[in-house]
């Protein structure tokens, strides 16, 4: 299958469950998150609000906030993400693609990111060996292969009808280091 059947799939199967059910899914998709050891010992965690399709992540990112994390959101910057801190629910605006981010004095990260980050990546699909397919953008493999090259951990949220056999890969294509998918 291309990428783009892929995408159909799983908007396909999306489409089979209620935002409600899918809030309910997320919170054992959650409490992984904050079960894992990488996410633990991490002092930055770079996340994602989602959108309502996606795991949801707004308890998450309180959660982490609430554990000492410094927090960090992608705001979308012409072709680029550029990486905001996170300070609560209520900092939070609409941006780029109606998705909400931290406001614009939030404090960013630039350049090398401490070595104990995690970043918690979402995708319309991931397979076994850690690939991913986004939305189609780029976006995340932008600045995921730009920024880390290897020094953070990259973890992939997903649902279970999320995981496909194989995801098609191309050259700029950032592979997860581990998905958390329930």
């Amino acid at each position: 299958m291309t990428k783009e059947d892929i995408r159909c799939v799983i908007r396909e199967r999306k489409s089979d469950f209620s935002v409600e059910e899918l809030q309910r899914m997320s919170h054992a998709i959650i409490s992984e998150v904050l079960r894992c050891e990488e996410v633990q010992h991490a002092d930055c965690v770079a996340a994602y609000w989602s959108l309502p399709d996606e795991v949801s992540t707004p308890d998450l990112l309180d959660a982490l906030c609430g554990s000492g994390k410094k927090v960090y959101l992608p705001v979308v910057k012409g072709e680029l993400l550029q990486w905001r801190r996170y300070s609560g629910r209520n900092s939070m605006r609409k941006g780029a693609f109606g998705i909400m981010e931290p406001s614009e004095d939030a404090d960013c990260i630039w350049g090398e990111w401490p070595e104990r980050s995690v970043f918690l990546v979402p995708g319309m699909a991931f397979d076994g060996e850690g690939n991913r397919l986004g939305r189609g953008r780029g976006y995340y493999d932008r600045a995921l292969g730009d920024i880390l090259r290897g020094k953070c951990t990259l973890i992939g949220l997903c649902f279970s009808f999320q995981m496909v056999d194989k995801v098609p890969t191309d050259e700029h294509d950032v592979r997860m280091n581990k998905i958390i998918c329930i």
